[in-house]
């Protein structure tokens, strides 16, 4: 997939929107840049287990993630939905949750982790998905081809995602999941 937007990032009291483009190849490849006037371009790739990221202003460093750890925004959903990873679902009954009725389902996957997944009761949609250290919430679904997406992510605290655009199955090119060359990595000449 290919998803456009903006992203607010709040740190101690301060409030920075970002322009967002973020891409998805399965089953690995993932990349997202985030961009804004006052900081240049920041972008992270994830290729398998290895996460780098780059910054206009010097910045490039590189990890290697653990097993569980997901970076995709939308793979706590299809996690959920993948019974191959699945170890048991619970029911536990329609709660409130800001202001919302929400059908809450607890789940443990094979790997012994455990996260609870709130439903929205009038739409039947995802509205968030909550770990032991985790939480991402989920909202203004629009259909996309024959998919219902969330346009707007909540990850954590502090960071708000909005997309004005998601393409699904879309050819990406291989130069959208590399470090891309500053002027400052070429030899003095």
């Amino acid at each position: 997939y290919t998803i456009t937007g903006r992203q607010q990032i709040g740190y101690r009291g301060s409030q920075t929107t970002f322009s967002l483009k973020s891409y998805k190849r399965y089953p690995s490849d993932y990349a997202i840049v985030l961009s804004t006037p006052a900081v240049g371009e920041v972008r992270t790739i994830v290729a398998g287990r290895k996460m780098s990221t780059q910054a206009d202003y010097g910045l490039e460093t590189t990890v290697t993630l653990p097993e569980t750890t997901n970076v995709d925004l939308f793979d706590s959903i299809f996690e959920a939905l993948d019974s191959d990873t699945m170890r048991s679902a619970t029911y536990t009954g329609i709660f409130d949750r800001d202001g919302r009725k929400c059908h809450i389902i607890e789940a443990t996957l094979k790997n012994g982790t455990s996260y609870a997944m709130a439903f929205d009761v009038e739409n039947k949609m995802l509205v968030s998905v909550a770990g032991r250290f985790s939480l991402t919430s989920y909202g203004d679904y629009r259909k996309v081809g024959s998919l219902m997406m969330p346009f707007k992510v909540g990850v954590g605290s502090g960071k708000e995602l909005e997309f004005d655009t998601i393409v699904l199955n879309e050819t990406l090119s291989d130069d959208i999941f590399k470090l891309k060359e500053n002027c400052y990595d070429r030899p003095a000449q």
